[in-house]
């Protein structure tokens, strides 16, 4: 569905519920609760459902709801080369996946990790062994042993997520943000707080020397496009032009069921006082007046 279809049957469906039929809703309201939405339905359809006792990409109907999501590497995100922190540690901060994949200034923002691929190289004397070894994500407290850690003859790194050392800030964050209603964000604190975290490669093993790290292969869940229906300025600032609409790009068939998420969000928040109150004040404060 287009942008105004979806919101069409947001407003369709909720005059079935009777908590909605006298409540109305401004475009960027729609926005925000399509928005949220999509988001839910990421979570609930990566993540294990309690419902179904499925996983991710457990069948074909949970492969298909997230397909147009997933940035494969290296077809779509090519491999990227990472920090060299010393002592065989190496770091690839999430901020640098994504970005202009298409040749459009685009950016395509990590959400889930699916998996990753290291491109190593191991130096024997006069001879130079390169592998394409697969990245395995350990606990933070699950040690060090040959059974956990990397291995070379094995073919298995030792992966885990942390906090960036560093706040990724590209030439494409100032021209994504580069208009005149935005000159009183600090640009610079919103990227510090809005920083992803990093993927550290930990390459000591016991049965070799560190080896060396030339670029890694991460394939990711991306965030969905931030629905967009015009005529208004969000204070994102990535609709500079207020009558270009952003579409969902979930699946077709998949609409139906993230315009119940988004009527269910709606109808929540109608029913309760309390929430309503805040979620009014939440909206508001994301838009520039």
């Amino acid at each position: 569905m287009k942008v105004d279809e979806l919101h069409r049957e947001f407003n369709v469906l909720s005059q079935t519920s009777d908590s909605l039929k006298k409540a109305s809703f401004e475009k960027y309201e729609i926005d925000e609760y399509l928005n949220k939405a999509c988001v839910q339905f990421v979570k609930d359809n990566y993540s294990f459902s309690m419902t179904t006792r499925k996983g991710f990409e457990v069948d074909q109907s949970r492969i298909s709801k997230l397909s147009s999501l997933v940035i494969k590497s290296p077809q779509l995100q090519s491999a990227l080369i990472p920090v060299d922190l010393g002592n065989g540690i190496y770091e690839l901060n999430l901020d640098d996946l994504g970005r202009n994949l298409t040749g459009n200034n685009d950016y395509f923002r990590y959400m889930y990790y699916i998996d990753g691929y290291a491109n190593c190289s191991l130096v024997c004397g006069n001879k130079t062994t390169t592998q394409r070894i697969k990245l395995y994500i350990s606990r933070h407290d699950s040690g060090d042993s040959f059974y956990n850690g990397s291995s070379w003859y094995w073919k298995k790194v030792k992966a885990s997520f942390g906090k960036a050392r560093t706040i990724a800030f590209s030439s494409l964050d100032v021209e994504s943000n580069n208009n005149d209603q935005l000159s009183d964000i600090n640009i610079n604190g919103k990227y510090s707080n809005d920083s992803l975290s990093s993927i550290f490669i930990d390459t000591k093993a016991d049965d070799v020397s560190a080896f060396n790290v030339s670029s890694i292969e991460i394939s990711y869940i991306k965030y969905p496009n931030k629905i967009f229906s015009g005529g208004y300025q969000h204070i994102d600032g990535r609709n500079i032009n207020l009558n270009t609409q952003v579409e969902c790009d979930i699946d077709d068939i998949f609409h139906q069921e993230i315009v119940r998420y988004a009527v269910s969000l709606a109808a929540n928040d109608v029913t309760n006082i309390a929430n309503i109150q805040i979620r009014s004040t939440q909206i508001q404060n994301d838009l520039v007046n």
